[in-house]
């Protein structure tokens, strides 16, 4: 059924929600250790068992009932706006491409705390009419800043709790193929708004590091002998390896691997309640969105 479907009832089930949480219609907190509401299966709608009495059944939540942008659930989100992705996602990346893919260190340098709290609240304040212009935030790490924390504050992970196992099951693959299909199986146990952000993200990540590679690879590239009688194909080839390393040669120098590390506790909480087996999946998470970050054209 589609997203955008009319009169798809809302099917509210009893789910034990990992971590603080709160209703998505009264925006109280949902006390207990389990079973603390009722969840959506379809929209990822989260309330109080009380609440969901008084939510309309028509599985596209009125945006009166998204009392926020920040800590609401993707799903429901993206439901409430018509929207393929959460507007904090457009929004923050078309700024960063715009004006910060040269800056050194994106993503990795820190913004100010305070400010990035602006952005936050500009966006569960005002939607999409948020200004995040560079007359407001000139720094380009206020908004990369946002964007992680948009995504650490999700409910529910962009990668989620139940995709977990098997994303970390391909990051401990030694096989390439195998680690790839894997993955084509993990990104299919996502729901399509979650897949559809991933997708963004990583290709938007892909273009950051694109630069990058090449410049590590300048070495490599340099050494490269023509032969005797070299054709215009390889001749052309050569040339445009070497416009585009220098063109880029002072850009923002993230690896997949640095943004791996950046993104990877971003992206994916583990499910388990023992922080040392948690602790433990922290390198593989860094693993699974560098993999992601390689084979974006592939796997999307």
């Amino acid at each position: 059924m589609s997203l955008l479907s009319p009169l798809c009832p809302i099917f509210f089930q009893v789910h034990t929600f990992r971590g603080p949480h709160w209703c998505e219609y009264c925006a109280n907190f949902m006390w207990g250790l389990i079973a603390q509401g009722v969840k959506c299966a379809d929209c990822g709608l989260n309330v109080h068992k009380q609440c969901s009495k008084m939510v309309p059944n028509d599985c596209k939540p009125d945006l009166k009932h998204v009392k926020k942008v920040y800590s609401c659930d993707l799903t429901t989100l993206v439901k409430a706006h018509i929207t393929k992705r959460p507007m904090v996602v457009d929004m923050c990346i078309r700024e960063i491409e715009s004006r910060g893919l040269n800056s050194e260190g994106l993503y990795r340098v820190s913004g100010f705390s305070d400010l990035i709290e602006d952005v936050k609240m500009a966006f569960d304040r005002d939607g999409e009419k948020a200004d995040i212009s560079v007359n407001m935030y000139e720094d380009i790490n206020i908004i990369t800043g946002a964007l992680k924390l948009y995504f650490r504050d999700l409910p529910i992970p962009l990668i989620t709790y139940d995709a977990y196992p098997k994303f970390i099951e391909s990051a401990k693959m030694m096989d390439p193929d195998e680690q790839l299909e894997t993955l084509h199986e993990a990104l299919r146990l996502l729901p399509p708004a979650h897949c559809e952000t991933l997708r963004y993200l990583m290709a938007h990540l892909k273009r950051q590091v694109a630069a990058c590679s090449l410049l590590l690879n300048y070495n490599q590239i340099s050494r490269i002998r023509l032969s005797k009688r070299p054709c215009i194909t390889e001749v052309i080839c050569v040339s445009l390896v070497f416009f585009r390393v220098t063109l880029h040669e002072k850009e923002n120098l993230m690896s997949a691997e640095n943004l791996g590390i950046v993104f990877g506790p971003t992206l994916m909480r583990s499910p388990e309640l023992d922080p040392m087996a948690a602790l433990n999946d922290i390198r593989y998470q860094r693993l699974v969105v560098e993999l992601l970050i390689k084979n974006e054209d592939i796997l999307f």
